[in-house]
């Protein structure tokens, strides 16, 4: 709500952008760690996992290179332009 408030203002405002998708990928990256520990270690002592637990692995795997993406992505402000239009619309009635 705020980028679109910001946005008609004319005020670019990418860098919160980038750094929530900054935290996020940190973060993703310290759960994936875990994660993949964690299924090393009942690989090893040959634990079967149930099918919530294998769901759970294949979507944080699959979620990572989307939050990836939008990190690259943010990296990019948006166009600046010269003028910034503001629109008043007066209703009279």
């Amino acid at each position: 709500m705020m980028q679109k408030f910001n946005r008609n203002k004319g005020i670019h405002t990418s860098g919160s952008l980038f750094i929530f998708w900054i935290l996020l990928s940190i973060c993703s990256v310290i759960n994936i760690y875990s994660l993949l520990s964690e299924t090393l270690d009942t690989h090893i002592n040959k634990v079967d996992k149930s099918h919530t637990e294998v769901f759970t692995i294949v979507t944080t795997i699959a979620y990572m290179p989307l939050v990836l993406i939008q990190l690259v992505l943010s990296c990019y402000s948006d166009a600046s332009s010269d003028k910034t239009t503001k629109v008043n619309i007066n209703r009279t009635q």
